[in-house]
């Protein structure tokens, strides 16, 4: 829910005051039993699966290679670390809008990597991350 206030604030080179436009976001009075459904719990839990494994799979990276490939392994734990993190979320807060976000985001970090398999030209980076991201997506769509 959304209140607004207005406070009168006094500028410093004048002595007249004017109002100006707060919007605030204020918290509700109840707190509401959120009702975390199949769809809900398959999608948060495809995402968090596909978020982990990119986590450990980056982690690995940055533990086996060496020199400037290790340098941009490093700089993708935290981003792997991140989207981790945030696809737990949805299970304490039952968040469903960010869910969906989390859901998307890992969906096209998928599809990103089966690209990047079929840039290796390995059969297994591309299949993996493509079924994932497939999974990911047909959850996202039963959700919505």
């Amino acid at each position: 829910m959304v209140s607004f206030i207005w406070r009168r604030q006094r500028p410093l080179n004048s002595s007249a005051s004017r109002l100006i436009y707060f919007p605030l976001l204020r918290r509700p009075e109840t707190t509401m039993a959120v009702t975390m459904t199949a769809p809900f719990l398959i999608c948060a839990s495809i995402t968090a699966v596909s978020a982990l494994i990119s986590l450990g799979f980056s982690i690995a990276a940055a533990v086996a290679s060496t020199g400037v490939t290790r340098v941009a392994a490093l700089y993708v734990c935290p981003r792997s670390l991140a989207l981790a993190i945030a696809s737990a979320i949805p299970f304490f807060t039952g968040s469903g809008s960010w869910l969906l976000a989390i859901a998307l985001c890992m969906t096209i970090v998928q599809a990103g990597d089966a690209a990047i398999g079929v840039i290796k030209n390995n059969r297994i980076e591309t299949f993996g991350p493509l079924g994932t991201a497939a999974l990911n997506l047909i959850a996202i769509i039963w959700l919505a």
